[in-house]
């Protein structure tokens, strides 16, 4: 048996191997901290053999981005499983994000530095669950405007916290902020309410 065939048989499944590590290398470094040929070199591969399972580089971000948002979205639907009421369960999925974020801040990054981004697919950077949310507590009948809305203040404060001028800020502060930010998140029904009454 030669070289080659060990690899092969060692390398079973090399493409799920190729973006495991580069999920792990993403965990670490952020989205510059992996390439295509760099991940090879990491599972023990040549890039030739790496290059037979993905187009390119941005095929291989695009995985990485998958494995991130599902992640947060796995995340989120863990932090709402135990609640019932639709304030709660929204507060509780945007704490959710942001303490990914602040936790994974390199997956984070990896997940929306990729040229086909959708947050409609499978994962969605947690987008779907948010969705699903809004529409449970009545925010109005454009629920995916009102998701909008509501992400972008989660993902604001997301990044506020991980790369942003609040980056520093000590962990009672941020806590307190995260908690004020949320609680606000959680009890919002104005522009539902205001379509109804008006």
């Amino acid at each position: 048996m030669n070289t080659v065939n060990i690899r092969k048989y060692h390398h079973g499944n090399l493409r799920a191997e190729l973006i495991q590590a580069a999920v792990d290398l993403a965990a670490e470094h952020g989205p510059e901290g992996f390439s295509l040929r760099g991940v090879a070199r990491h599972v023990g591969v040549s890039p030739s053999a790496a290059y037979r399972h993905f187009v390119g580089q941005d095929e291989l971000r695009s995985e990485v981005a998958a494995v991130a948002a599902e992640r947060l979205a796995d995340a989120m639907r863990a932090a709402i499983g135990g609640l019932s009421d639709p304030g709660a369960r929204l507060a509780a999925s945007g704490r959710a994000y942001v303490d990914f974020a602040t936790a994974e801040p390199g997956l984070f990054r990896a997940m929306l530095a990729t040229p086909d981004f959708d947050p409609e697919r499978p994962g969605g950077g947690g987008f779907g669950v948010l969705r699903t949310l809004v529409a449970e507590a009545g925010l109005g009948e454009d629920v995916a405007t009102v998701a909008v809305a509501l992400w972008a203040t989660v993902h604001g404060l997301a990044t506020l916290l991980t790369s942003g001028p609040l980056a520093a800020l000590p962990e009672e502060e941020r806590r307190e902020l995260i908690d004020a930010t949320l609680n606000f998140v959680g009890s919002r029904r104005g522009p539902a309410d205001g379509v109804r009454r008006g």
